[in-house]
């Protein structure tokens, strides 16, 4: 049987936790089955409460539309093992305030082991969907992709463990976009959330902070930007990993908005801290230690000829979809340094890094040595200039310590972090 634990605290900091007959269902064990069950006779507000146990899926646990929490007994106490997906969630209203915590989620493969899908309307008609959570989740995988987050949908991923015991590499969040009728040209993956708003310092974007990540090897990733993607790595620790965008490239748009700040990178051998390929934003404030190349790389996959398939093929002036204000094709479509506005004017939006480097105090703000810069590929070399263009402006500021001017962070920590639940229960069988 399942018990329903109705809430008689009536005021609840949970924006969904609005109703006053808000419940909690205990599953009746760690199994999909139960906790499916229990998932589904939830209704907006609930609280699925999953048991301790270590518990084989097979198939994911689904839901469309509903915010609630389903939250385990706590990481090591909760234990689901899958080779698939193991959450996958449509989320097509705004606020989208779910939530997932307190579990241990392992396997070999990592094939997109959670899903958020937000292709419904409201994203066609401009209004994103935001406010889910995951949070004190540890995931230990040997590749693949963690986080798989489609259409225009932002939130939080705080205070989780990400690790490979058996020393692969996977991607932890890849936010992507289909080609469907939402997107104004269907050949092209992400224009609708491309041509967004650029808006640095807001909530619009899904929050990596406060998670650890613990590799030894393979080819891993904090969050692979591309599709008009927005991402904020803030406030983690990151063992033997990077983060990196794609250009604009064959169908896919790129990445439009990264900001990394107030992480401790340990490379460990790794090769690089970041590879960057498209976007605008902020780097800053970052204690970087122990790559190959102690840099920030930059290059841009259609300049550098390394991607030239149809139907965007090669940024060589010959493309309306570019900027074309030099013959060279610059600025090409989505590259490092531009933000808002249709393909071929898109407007100037330098990319500010400041207070990079191996010194510890670094990545709080404090006294940094600011030795870990940028590296341009040659290819890309009169693409990506901090020197002015033809018509004046620069793709990228380094002026050391200098912040970008009118940036100011979100509010930190999230505010979806300071969401508390309803106090003061009675028990109904």
């Amino acid at each position: 049987m399942i018990t329903r634990i109705a809430f008689i605290s009536i005021v609840s900091i949970f924006a969904f936790n609005s109703e006053v007959s808000a419940v909690q269902i205990n599953a009746t064990s760690c199994s999909q089955t139960a906790v499916q069950a229990a998932v589904t006779s939830a209704v907006v507000g609930d609280t699925v409460s999953i048991p301790a146990g270590a518990c084989s899926w097979t198939s994911d646990v689904s839901w469309s539309n509903k915010n609630i929490n389903v939250i385990g007994s706590g990481i090591g106490n909760t234990i689901i093992t899958s080779e698939g997906t193991v959450f996958d969630i449509i989320a097509n209203s705004s606020p989208a305030s779910f939530r997932v915590s307190g579990m241990t989620i392992k396997g070999t493969a990592a094939n997109a082991t959670i899903f958020v899908q937000s292709w419904g309307a409201n994203n066609g008609n401009g209004a994103a969907i935001k406010g889910w959570r995951f949070d004190n989740i540890r995931f230990d995988y040997s590749y693949g992709t963690i986080f798989n987050v489609g259409g225009v949908s932002w939130g939080l991923i705080d205070n989780c463990t990400f690790d490979s015991t058996s020393g692969g590499g996977y991607t932890v969040l890849l936010p992507w976009s289909m080609i469907n009728a939402e997107d104004p040209n269907p050949n092209i993956k992400g224009t609708y959330s491309a041509g967004l708003p650029v808006n640095l310092g807001s909530d619009e974007a899904i929050y990596i902070e406060d998670c650890t990540f613990n590799f030894t090897s393979g080819t891993t990733g904090i969050a692979d930007g591309l599709y008009g993607s927005r991402v904020v790595i803030r406030h983690n620790t990151a063992k033997y990993t990077y983060f990196y965008t794609h250009s604009a490239r064959s169908r896919d748009r790129g990445a439009k908005v990264i900001e990394v700040y107030n992480n401790t990178f340990v490379g460990a051998g790794f090769f690089r801290p970041a590879q960057i390929r498209s976007g605008s934003g902020v780097i800053f404030n970052n204690t970087i230690t122990g790559y190959q190349l102690q840099a920030f790389s930059l290059d841009d996959q259609r300049a550098c000829k390394i991607v030239v398939d149809s139907p965007l093929l090669a940024c060589d002036g010959g493309r309306s979809w570019d900027g074309n204000i030099e013959a060279s094709g610059w600025p090409c479509l989505d590259q490092i340094g531009r933000g808002a506005g249709s393909p071929g004017s898109q407007v100037s939006m330098p990319l500010y890094i400041w207070n990079n480097g191996t010194t510890s105090t670094c990545a709080t703000g404090g006294a940094c040595n600011n030795s870990v810069k940028f590296a341009v590929d040659a290819c890309a070399a009169n693409y990506i200039k901090t020197t002015a263009h033809s018509n004046g402006v620069v793709d990228l500021v380094d002026n050391g310590s200098t912040p970008k001017p009118g940036y100011t962070a979100y509010t930190y920590p999230h505010p979806l972090r300071m969401l508390k639940q309803p106090t003061g229960i009675r028990v109904y069988n």
